[in-house]
């Protein structure tokens, strides 16, 4: 390989690499706050309200896994109406 050809792969790799670590540090940022503001909520509020969050985040979780089941009904009718070159665009816009 000479340098041409992975200096161009990397170039075609630095969007999803960005992508990815935009991602990952949310989770940590969302990760390190849950650990900081819960404990001093529950201490605030009780464990009735802390318990309520909690029913709310299981019902959404449902809600997340039972929208999450519709792609696989609708998204392969949707990606095969497309050409070629809109099916790989479309696909990575709408599962991205």
């Amino acid at each position: 390989m000479n340098r041409f050809t992975v200096s161009t792969r990397f170039r075609r790799a630095l969007p999803g690499i960005a992508k990815l670590s935009t991602y990952a540090s949310s989770m940590l940022l969302l990760g390190i706050a849950s650990l900081i503001i819960i404990p001093e909520m529950i201490s605030v509020e009780g464990g009735r309200a802390w318990g309520s969050i909690a029913v709310g985040q299981a019902w959404g979780g449902v809600g997340a896994i039972i929208i999450a089941y519709g792609w696989h009904v609708s998204g392969p009718a949707l990606v095969a109406q497309g050409d070629a070159s809109s099916r790989r665009r479309d696909s990575w816009t709408h599962s991205s």
